[in-house]
């Protein structure tokens, strides 16, 4: 998390990869500051056990709200 705060993460366009959304944070609250960091960022979100072999690739801007609920629907 301090990485996207400070900007260390990457460039915009850089991945966020994880292999589910339930892995992204411990607590709701994190995981929803993690993706609205991610949002400020410019950086995209790609969920390995999503979307057959490849995966799935979400741009955090694009998630429904409230809540995201379409995250881990897919």
């Amino acid at each position: 998390m301090t990485d996207l705060t400070s900007g260390e993460f990457g460039e915009p366009g850089d991945v966020l990869v994880l292999w589910e959304i339930s892995r992204l944070a411990r607590e709701t609250g994190k995981g929803v500051a993690i993706i609205d960091l991610c949002e400020t960022g410019g950086y995209l979100i790609h969920l390995t056990s999503q979307g057959g072999d490849l995966g799935r690739t979400y741009d955090p801007p694009e998630l429904e709200r409230p809540g995201r609920a379409d995250l881990g629907d897919q």
